[in-house]
């Protein structure tokens, strides 16, 4: 009879069978190791491999970027440029940085490409250029292979040289000559008629100053053995708006002084400043036998710190006889100016006077002399005339 539960099942086990069962439960398991191994060491050999990949990589676009920068400097595009200018043609550039951007190259690719900035300069311009340039690994070396000009630029970093003003000195006074011509003067006192032969030209002064210089330039011409001196003030600017950028002159001026040392020699034509006597003489008829037109400044003006002084004379082209005239200070005197003969058809606007009067108003009489066939004789009407030199 059961009581309706299981049975228990009782297993009795001895000695050393007991002894294994329990070692058995005891036991680690032991796992196979090998593919592990095998794993880590693909990994550390991929390392290693990527390693000394990107150092080849790495190794090439830094010889391909060296090949970019050497061959964009030595160039002929930079070495054999020449710019045109006015002021004489610019060579000899060499390079002093460059710059390389955009570069690109595949991986371990033969070929690469990049934008280069080369800045070259002269000493006298300097060039900011741009190559697009294409390098190429030619039996393990980059070599530059091909380089497209896209920008080129150039601007002044040093003055124009004094030698090169110099040489352009006709170009100069004749830029002077057009504002003289500007003014509407009778008769223009052109540095180029006068400063144009046994002229020496010296450059007093030299300054750049951004893209404006400003030269001054000295003139001195002999004369039987008389120095006659003049100043010219030129003003240049750098123009980029053209196709070749270069130097162009905004202005170029004789100062007063100069105007009175070129008026101070006998020239052709009438005065720069006409007189009343010369207005009415071109609108008057013939002359009579005996009669002779002249021309000049009763007033005469003075510059404060000047030897010149303004007379306008002049002796008319249809006149029969040759002139001359001294002019006398009644303060002193002293002659103060004798001038040489002039022949009909001939001026001069400015008399040369011993030394500078002081400010204010000085007397002086004129004394005409006309040479009529080679004997003198003056005239009654022209003789002690009182004029005045004002100085201002």
């Amino acid at each position: 009879m059961t009581d309706g539960r299981l049975p228990i099942e009782e297993t009795l086990v001895e000695g050393s069978q007991a002894e294994e069962l329990q070692a058995d439960a005891v036991q680690p398991v032991k796992k196979n190791r090998k593919p592990l191994l095998v794993a880590a060491g693909i990994v550390a050999a991929a390392v290693v491999l990527g390693c000394i990949l990107f150092s080849v990589q790495c190794a090439g676009d830094a010889g391909a970027r060296d090949a970019m920068v050497a061959g964009a400097s030595e160039s002929p595009a930079i070495t054999e440029r020449v710019i045109p200018s006015t002021w004489g043609d610019q060579s000899g550039f060499t390079t002093s940085s460059v710059e390389v951007a955009d570069f690109s190259r595949g991986f371990l690719s033969s070929t690469a490409t990049g934008t280069v900035a080369v800045v070259a300069d002269n000493g006298i311009y300097r060039l900011t250029d741009t190559f697009d340039v294409l390098c190429q690994n030619q039996n393990g070396a980059w070599t530059l292979t091909q380089a497209d000009v896209t920008s080129e630029k150039h601007a002044p970093i040093a003055k124009i040289p004094d030698e090169a003003i110099v040489a352009h000195l006709p170009e100069i006074m004749a830029k002077a000559d057009e504002i003289n011509k500007s003014l509407a003067y009778v008769n223009p006192l052109n540095v180029s008629d006068f400063f144009n032969v046994d002229t020496e030209a010296n450059v007093l002064s030299n300054e750049l100053d951004g893209g404006e210089e400003d030269v001054r330039i000295a003139l001195t011409r002999t004369i039987d053995g008389v120095p006659y001196e003049g100043m010219l003030d030129v003003v240049l600017a750098w123009d980029a708006s053209i196709e070749v950028p270069d130097w162009k002159m905004l202005s170029v001026t004789a100062d007063q002084e100069t105007e009175r040392v070129m008026g101070s020699v006998v020239r052709d034509g009438v005065p720069a400043f006409m007189t009343n006597a010369q207005l009415a003489r071109s609108h008057d008829g013939e002359l009579s036998d005996g009669q002779f037109w002249i021309s000049y400044q009763t007033v005469m003006q003075g510059f404060e710190g000047s030897r010149y002084a303004n007379i306008s004379f002049a002796n008319d082209a249809e006149n029969p006889s040759d002139m001359d005239f001294t002019v006398i200070s009644n303060e002193t005197g002293e002659v103060l100016y004798a001038s040489p003969r002039l022949v009909p058809g001939t001026c001069l606007d400015y008399i040369t006077l011993p030394e500078p009067l002081e400010v204010g108003r000085h007397p002086v009489t004129v004394q005409l002399t006309s040479y009529s066939f080679g004997w003198a004789y003056e005239d009654t009407t022209q003789t002690n005339r009182d004029c005045t030199i004002d100085v201002l």
